[in-house]
């Protein structure tokens, strides 16, 4: 996907739009904050030059940095094995997935469940917190608990 702050005329382009789960889409913005001090776009530098005179959404495939949801097949640079760990089929798969942090199965874990943390709202975070561990997980469920708890505004019930 392109950056809105260099390529704000492709923001809201078809071509530029996908559905992305917020940790996903904080990672790639993230990123792309990044690119932006060292002044590297998310595509190529070779493509860059040209990338725009005409007013044309660069269809290309290998313009991207990242696995582009439609320009890629996903399975051709990335396969997800059991555990959820991710491995790198391409360079672009490779950058993805080190963009997005899927190497530490245990980041992955811990984003996961503040997400459904996150989505249950009120009485019902506490239960659904305890759902989510055992024994041995317990103190560190219950600190994303607080967590969530200073992100998220719950309204009285």
């Amino acid at each position: 996907m392109l950056e809105k702050h260099v390529y704000s005329d492709f923001s809201y382009r078809r071509q530029n739009l996908a559905l992305s789960c917020s940790i996903c889409n904080t990672a790639k913005n993230k990123r792309f904050a990044e690119l932006k001090q060292t002044r590297s776009p998310s595509i190529t530098l070779a493509h860059h030059a040209q990338f725009g005179m005409d007013g044309l959404f660069p269809a290309d495939n290998t313009c991207y940095r990242w696995v582009h949801p439609h320009f890629h097949a996903y399975e051709q640079h990335v396969t997800i094995l059991k555990g959820w760990v991710y491995r790198a089929k391409t360079p672009v798969g490779s950058q993805m997935i080190d963009d997005c942090e899927f190497r530490n199965l245990a980041k992955i874990e811990a984003r996961n469940r503040l997400a459904r943390l996150a989505m249950t709202k009120g009485p019902g975070l506490i239960l659904a917190a305890l759902a989510e561990c055992n024994q041995a997980r317990k103190l560190t469920v219950l600190r994303d608990v607080v967590d969530v708890l200073k992100k998220v505004k719950h309204k009285p019930i």
